[in-house]
């Protein structure tokens, strides 16, 4: 065979091949139409910064840099691929996704809202200028109606369409956003000493202390679920040498508790439908079980 037909045949070959494979390709991106893409729970190291459960298997994990989501309660991922990072989101009594997050455009700060339908696929993104100055923080539980906390502490609802005007006035918040963390009521923690904290419950004529919490410190967030008290805490410094972030929780009838060590220096906890107790680090996501804690991501 001579050298010009051998070229000839070899590059026939090539073409043949780059069309087989464009093929391929052609069919993959059809199945792939959607802006998000399957990943494992290893693949994507980002920052967790919160937590949601739309349902008894659908988890929307919010990172600094987007989010994932599962529909089998963690064994497999979606990332999705949209470029805003949420600051945090929610889901209300119409299944509809929301994200917030505080943007600056020309020197001003505003707040930047989205809402999804679709459980996060594709967004509807709008930036308010009304009541709200870029400070805010939803406040809302999940499966209830959109409501967010402004800078100066006053709580308001969407109660339309138009999320530059259907903003109802609920209440305001006499409290700093520090004790709005313990969401505990009626009893309270004293942590004026971080070294002697104390389990208090308030009464008509004042306050009794419960149990000192030993061993805890650094308390991030505590939430109450039925008789039980659960504390969330970030590690603290011995020795040159960052100690272990903890999960706590207290049965308030026996006045006990139980701290469990996570990995990581900061831990975080969350309520969500049917008072599933949402524990997250910087990295893993557990699911609060009677025999201690399931990790799902």
């Amino acid at each position: 065979m001579s050298l010009r037909l051998f070229l000839f045949f070899t590059l026939i070959n090539i073409l043949f091949s780059s069309c087989q494979q464009n093929e391929r390709n052609g069919k993959l991106s059809k199945k792939n139409n959607n802006p998000s893409k399957s990943i494992s729970s290893e693949s994507d190291n980002h920052y967790i910064i919160d937590i949601l459960d739309m349902s008894d298997s659908s988890i929307v994990i919010l990172k600094d840099k987007g989010f994932i989501i599962s529909n089998n309660l963690g064994r497999t991922w979606i990332k999705s691929n949209l470029k805003v990072s949420w600051q945090q989101i929610t889901v209300d009594q119409t299944h509809t996704l929301w994200g917030i997050t505080s943007i600056t455009k020309q020197g001003n700060r505003q707040l930047m809202i989205g809402s999804s339908i679709d459980s996060g696929i594709s967004w509807k993104i709008t930036f308010l200028n009304s009541i709200f100055s870029g400070g805010e923080r939803i406040i809302s539980k999940t499966k209830q109606p959109l409501e967010l906390l402004t800078e100066d502490y006053k709580v308001y609802r969407l109660v339309g369409e138009d999320l530059n005007t259907d903003w109802k006035y609920i209440k305001k918040i006499p409290e700093s956003l520090d004790q709005l963390k313990y969401d505990i009521n009626p009893f309270q923690i004293n942590d004026s000493d971080d070294s002697n904290l104390m389990l208090i419950k308030k009464n008509i004529t004042g306050a009794d202390t419960l149990l000192h919490l030993e061993g805890l410190h650094n308390i991030e967030n505590a939430i109450l679920s039925r008789d039980t008290i659960y504390f969330a805490g970030s590690g603290t410094m011995v020795d040159n040498v960052y100690t272990d972030a903890y999960f706590s929780f207290v049965d308030v009838k026996n006045k006990h508790y139980k701290k469990i060590s996570l990995p990581g220096r900061y831990a975080s906890i969350k309520l969500g439908i049917d008072n599933r107790v949402w524990v997250y680090t910087g990295e893993h996501v557990f699911l609060k079980k009677p025999d201690g804690l399931q990790k799902i991501y």
